[in-house]
């Protein structure tokens, strides 16, 4: 890892590529951690007979959760694309 005072590596033409690759590969791993997870939880649930994936897929939010949702989404957002920022 570089320090404060050397800039960091760049390999291809335009180091904006190199970050937008740091994106892709962030938001790559954040897609399969949630998936697995999901599916770990949901198949836990329904082996209990708590949830079916009928009613996951009707569950609609409270105005509440909802804001919470957007609200952790943003914080997503600003981590993946936070590697833009470094130009």
């Amino acid at each position: 890892m570089p320090s404060a005072s050397e800039p960091e590596p760049s390999f291809l033409p335009n180091p904006i590529l190199d970050r937008l690759v740091d994106v892709v590969l962030e938001l790559g791993a954040e897609l399969w951690i949630e998936r697995d997870r999901r599916r770990v939880l949901e198949t836990v649930l329904e082996e209990r007979g708590i949830v079916t994936a009928e009613m996951i897929e009707h569950h609609r939010d409270t105005p509440e959760q909802r804001a919470a949702r957007l609200a952790e989404r943003d914080r997503l957002v600003k981590r993946l694309y936070d590697a833009l920022g470094k130009l």
